[in-house]
């Protein structure tokens, strides 16, 4: 049964004695389990936008694609002219 509650995990991994320093130095103990999982799922979050984005890469050539940006402007400028 799922009461609202999130289930959570111990993880251990090794990070920088520079990074822990920082960490303990500018962020309270109680809050930084909370700042850490934020961090890594921004962090994540970003891999997976460059991810998608570098695998639809040439999805749409510039020869498929007709469009001509000036024209565009030009009739948009031209149909608000009195």
């Amino acid at each position: 049964m799922n009461t609202g509650v999130k289930q959570k995990s111990q993880a251990n991994f090794l990070i920088s004695i520079r990074v822990l320093d920082t960490l303990k130095v500018n962020i309270p103990a109680r809050l930084r389990s909370k700042f850490v999982e934020e961090a890594i799922e921004r962090a994540l979050k970003k891999e997976q936008f460059l991810k998608a984005l570098n695998d639809s890469s040439g999805t749409w050539s510039q020869k498929d694609y007709k469009f001509d940006t000036e024209k565009f402007i030009r009739s948009l400028r031209e149909s608000t002219r009195i």
